[in-house]
């Protein structure tokens, strides 16, 4: 049942972040897990359905926040609900790191509109499951350490052969690359999530399921 779920996932000790940025208003905004960081809204003014991201500067940063770092390797998972405003350039939804090899991790949103993983666009999900504009749309991925799989509303798509590269103590940002524009994310976000172990399918499924109602 849906109190059963909420329960779990609140409890979920390998949720290393949670920000429902549909509730989360003003500059100063503390994440919902059990880490409690401390971000700094910079633009991204508050929506009901979430945070709008104008496509030029505005950013959420997170600080350090070190429970999310991940060594080489390390299982992690990320999701996301997005409504991009138009995909016509890249854009960052999740970045750990700064620039170049220096990301630990990185999801994105290629000019094509497939997601990616990393510091490039290779490691995309099939043409049949791009991310469109004007439509939201529950993205993600999980890396068992030497594999990404991309996630798209609840349900897993193609794998690619990708550790992430293991730095750490990089600044976590929310909407831009660490360090800035461009590939700023231009339309709203709703949450974002990520975990320090890999989502099974029916995780991934369910959560979907139990927070798709909030963004139709």
């Amino acid at each position: 049942c849906f109190v059963r779920w909420l329960m779990d996932f609140i409890f979920d000790p390998s949720l290393v972040l949670y920000l429902p940025l549909y509730k989360l208003d003003g500059a100063s905004i503390k994440s919902q897990d059990a880490y409690g960081h401390l971000c700094t809204a910079t633009g991204a003014l508050w929506r009901p359905k979430g945070r709008l991201f104008d496509g030029t500067d505005d950013v959420i940063d997170c600080g350090v926040a070190t429970a999310a770092n991940f060594l080489a390797g390390s299982p992690h998972s990320c999701l996301a609900w997005i409504k991009a405003d138009a995909i016509s350039t890249t854009q960052y939804i999740v970045v750990k790191g700064t620039s170049g090899i220096a990301f630990n991790y990185l999801l994105g949103v290629a000019s094509t509109g497939v997601l990616f993983y990393g510091n490039t666009a290779g490691n995309s999900i099939s043409v049949t499951a791009t991310v469109s504009a004007l439509v939201w749309t529950q993205v993600g991925f999980v890396n068992d350490g030497t594999n990404v799989t991309f996630i798209k509303n609840g349900v897993l798509m193609d794998t690619f052969a990708r550790a992430n590269s293991g730095a750490t103590n990089e600044t976590l940002k929310i909407g831009s690359r660490g360090s800035g524009t461009p590939y700023a994310f231009d339309g709203l976000l709703g949450e974002v999530l990520i975990y320090r172990r890999v989502l099974t399918p029916a995780e991934t499924l369910r959560n979907y399921q139990m927070t798709k109602w909030r963004y139709r």
